[in-house]
């Protein structure tokens, strides 16, 4: 499992040893917004930004760092997971609530991974996208443990060099109170799956309450990249603000989300955790029926 060496660990008022090599140039950093975010998130203070442009200067493009706050999701894809034992991957998520997603390699080469994989170089990859995650889930010719965990962080890289920019790297991990959960589906056998929800008690903004629903709803679409950011999501009734990407209600509520400035509305389905609810557009209603798992993320997809 990948630990992080004692010297690069964050720690109150802990400068990184190449900021400081950076002498009066180090403020070009520390008086970014950026840089105060890659501060707050990362889990390795040895992965060297002053790096990132040049190991990446084969690629187009500039390097953009991210400045919303909107929903991200990682799969996991680490061999290490790939177990089809429930006890032991629930062990393990844990261990990532408690530790982070930790980079494969917390110092040297800067460049982006070739794969967007989660334990590959010096970075944690997410993506804004919620079809392509549950899809994975599902999939059945995947590892028997699929692994997806809720991202509310800020910072990382958008990689210009991917046309739509759904995806961000994230220098040296994104540390466990940035994770407010994970989905986790466990192939049973060969035709049937158990996928469940695991909260994380370490989650900057707590864990659901019980008897209460968090509903994540975004309007990433995997088929339609230009639906976003041009329209938004809107609930009825309001929900209480969880963190940056959630809404609490009570279990039994029923809320009516639009997604609104999308004057084709055949184009899409909604989808309920992986799940699509039928019909084509217009506004959902959300059910008793949905809200079996403490989180609910409901996002536009594809109509099939």
């Amino acid at each position: 499992m990948t630990s992080i060496p004692e010297e690069c660990t964050p720690e109150p008022g802990k400068s990184p040893l190449w900021l400081q090599k950076l002498g009066d140039k180090a403020k070009d950093y520390t008086s970014k917004q950026w840089y105060k975010d890659w501060l707050a998130t990362t889990t390795s203070l040895c992965t060297d930004l002053s790096r990132i442009a040049a190991d990446n200067s084969n690629r187009e493009g500039p390097v953009l760092w991210r400045s919303d706050r909107q929903l991200l999701l990682s799969i996991n894809n680490n061999p290490g997971f790939d177990l089809a034992d429930e006890k032991k991957t629930q062990e393990l998520i844990r261990h990532v609530f408690s530790s982070g997603l930790l980079p494969a390699r917390a110092t040297g080469d800067m460049g982006f991974p070739r794969n967007n994989t989660l334990n590959e170089g010096a970075y944690i990859y997410a993506n804004y996208q919620p079809i392509h995650a549950f899809n994975y889930l599902f999939e059945s010719n995947i590892p028997d443990t699929v692994i997806v965990f809720i991202i509310d962080a800020p910072g990382g890289v958008i990689n210009s060099n991917n046309v739509d920019h759904h995806g961000v790297f994230f220098p040296g991990g994104v540390k466990g109170e940035f994770i407010k959960g994970a989905f986790v589906n466990i192939m049973i056998d060969d035709n049937k799956t158990n996928t469940t929800y695991i909260d994380n008690p370490g989650y900057f903004a707590g864990k659901v309450k019980e008897g209460f629903f968090d509903l994540i709803a975004t309007p990433w679409s995997g088929t339609n990249a230009s639906v976003y950011p041009d329209s938004k999501i809107t609930f009825s009734p309001a929900g209480e603000p969880v963190g940056n990407i959630a809404y609490r209600y009570k279990i039994g509520t029923q809320v009516c989300i639009t997604l609104e400035k999308s004057a084709d509305k055949s184009w899409y389905s909604w989808y309920v955790n992986g799940y699509k609810k039928g019909g084509e557009g217009g506004t959902l209603t959300l059910t008793k029926d949905d809200q079996h798992l403490p989180v609910v993320v409901v996002y536009p997809g594809e109509v099939k």
